[in-house]
């Protein structure tokens, strides 16, 4: 019984100890002057003492934490809302160069890749920043490869057919490129033909921009910062 009352008696002091506060709280919210807020507590007996300043010195900081949350998360939804591109700055020289050895004859091959000076955002998929990469490589008998692979998403070629794709170097007007899925099936790679005209566009021009039909999503762009080719 004794326990029992004790416990009574603590809930009925909080809960009379936090209507306190709260009125408190309030009334001190509707003056502006110290000397008013002063006049009043002591007209009153509110008691400020430590306790009911530290109680409401949490309760305000819990308030700007949630409020910085709360505008730290709209910040870092905004940039992508509604945007079917962001762009990224670009080196000036974007070229990644490694070397390969030809399976066939062991002599060794050049390659070079860039990846994409944007991004795309495909909606069949939760990301928001889907790349793409431009490869050239440099065969041992001179012939120069071209491949192009996304991030994310399908071609919508597969085996002999072929994708149109529509090439732009520098202000020239687009030119269309045929391109099929390369010989392992990797439906995110399209290999380009006519590669050698290709290649000689990449040497003119400092921007290269590569607008290509990807599967339920239709065209996207990518752009590629192309200077200093070295192959």
């Amino acid at each position: 019984m004794t326990a029992s009352k004790s416990a009574n008696r603590d809930s009925t002091y909080v809960a009379a100890t936090a209507a306190d506060y709260y009125r408190s709280l309030r009334t001190w919210l509707r003056f502006r002057h110290p000397d008013e807020i002063g006049a009043y507590a002591g007209g009153v007996g509110v008691r400020l003492d430590k306790a009911r300043i530290y109680f409401l010195a949490i309760i305000a900081l819990l308030a700007v934490a949630m409020v910085m949350a709360t505008i730290l998360q709209v910040l870092s939804m905004s940039p992508h809302r509604g945007k079917a591109q962001s762009v990224v700055a670009a080196s000036a020289d974007a070229w990644k160069y490694s070397a390969l050895k030809d399976a066939l004859t062991g002599e060794g091959v050049m390659s070079a890749s860039v990846v994409s000076s944007n991004w795309n955002h495909l909606d069949g998929l939760q990301s928001n920043e889907v790349s793409a990469t431009l490869m050239i490589m440099k065969m041992t008998d001179g012939s120069t490869p071209v491949y192009f692979t996304v991030e994310a998403g399908q071609m919508p070629c597969r085996g002999e057919q072929t994708c149109r794709v529509m090439v732009q170097a520098g202000d020239d007007a687009p030119v269309a490129f045929d391109a099929t899925v390369p010989s392992d099936g990797n439906t995110r790679r399209l290999y380009l033909h006519d590669n050698a005209r290709f290649v000689a566009a990449l040497h003119r021009a400092g921007r290269i921009a590569l607008t290509v039909p990807l599967l339920h999503e239709g065209n996207r762009v990518w752009t590629f910062d192309t200077r200093n080719l070295s192959i």
